[in-house]
């Protein structure tokens, strides 16, 4: 196991806490999907997303939600490798003999098969024909496997989340070999392949192929997400190449805010990063001295300069484009204010509580 899988494994675990959290205290039945499992734990016995998502499961049917009412998390594993299936299988049926089929179902096969087994025909269990609140972690090998047709219905659905890895360097390497050009149609739902082929010889090809990606995920033409994250890099080597990135998808805003949290709470630098071996040298702007929540600030007030606007469409612009939490949104207006650049209100005349920004309108200074 690489320390930066541990790192994405530590998005994921604390991703789905929050999420299991706050969907389970409205909804009783969640389904977590990890469609490319493997096998499920390492050499030296730690614990792959199956373990992790098995744990969360125990916990939220031991504890329940703030009411009291237990959670049911259901994991569904899908592996398409045959010694991998059968290691994960055995690994299961060990730690967990008396919840297969109920809170863990593990299914061998192409993921995009199973899936249109278990949500799209009509006759398979009618537990997945419930609209259950999903989240998707989707980690493929390599780049196969993950037709951007398949994410669009997913997303299509009420309530399903998708928390995708898109393995950037392999992509970069690859893309010009003409056998693979289906499989890269299929992962950025596209017929051309020249867009992609160019970013691929440009400078920085992995980061600009990660943001093409994005980019697809909410077109209109492509998976039609609402609301996609900042992508949390993986760039575990010295030469600051960004092996993998893992992206994360929602249709309600709220999605994208706790994302943004969880990102920042992993990462420990001013970006949404792993940068592994580099992970101990502090970028030179820090090293000079200047303050990333200030760079923001001055950020936001250059781009709403002479404008009034609402804290929300501020913090949602920022989000969408800015490696930044809400909180630190929050701050950087506040900071805003206290410098006096911003004067923050209430439409209806209603007194500030605890310098709250939830319904008021924010006027930049010109």
């Amino acid at each position: 196991m690489q320390p930066h899988t541990t790192v994405k494994h530590r998005l994921l675990s604390y991703y789905l806490s929050i999420w299991t959290r706050i969907l389970g205290s409205w909804r009783r039945n969640l389904i977590f999907w990890d469609c490319f499992a493997g096998r499920g734990d390492y050499s030296n016995g730690e614990p792959g997303s199956p373990l992790i998502a098995m744990e969360e499961s125990e916990r939220c049917f031991r504890e329940g939600n703030a009411k009291g009412r237990p959670i049911e998390l259901t994991c569904v594993f899908i592996e398409q490798r045959k010694d991998n299936y059968l290691y994960l299988r055995s690994l299961l049926r060990t730690l967990y003999p008396d919840e297969e089929g109920h809170r863990w179902r593990l299914y061998h096969g192409n993921f995009v098969d199973i899936y249109h087994n278990l949500r799209m025909v009509s006759n398979s269990e009618p537990f997945f024909q419930r609209d259950y609140p999903g989240l998707f972690f989707l980690d493929p090998y390599g780049f196969k496997g993950l037709p951007l047709s398949t994410v669009r219905h997913i997303m299509g659905r009420r309530r399903q989340e998708v928390m995708i890895v898109l393995m950037a360097e392999t992509i970069k390497r690859f893309v010009n070999q003409s056998s693979n050009a289906q499989h890269f149609k299929d992962l950025f739902g596209v017929d051309d392949l020249s867009d992609l082929q160019r970013l691929a010889g440009e400078s920085e090809p992995e980061r600009k192929i990660t943001e093409y990606y994005r980019s697809r995920l909410l077109a209109e033409d492509g998976a039609r997400i609402k609301f996609v994250s900042q992508a949390f890099s993986m760039t575990p080597n010295r030469r600051s190449v960004i092996l993998y990135s893992l992206i994360h998808g929602s249709n309600h805003q709220r999605g994208l805010e706790l994302a943004s949290e969880t990102m920042r709470a992993i990462s420990n630098n001013p970006d949404f990063a792993y940068k592994g071996k580099n992970n101990g040298t502090q970028p030179l702007d820090i090293f000079f001295g200047a303050d990333p929540l200030e760079e923001l600030a001055d950020w936001i007030h250059e781009k709403y300069r002479g404008r009034t606007t609402t804290f929300e469409i501020v913090k949602l612009h920022c989000l969408e484009t800015r490696p930044c939490s809400g909180s630190e949104v929050r701050r950087a207006i506040l900071m805003l204010e206290d410098q006096g650049r911003i004067t923050i209100w209430s439409p209806l005349g209603r007194t500030r509580r605890n310098r709250t920004l939830r319904h008021q309108l924010l006027t930049f200074s010109t």
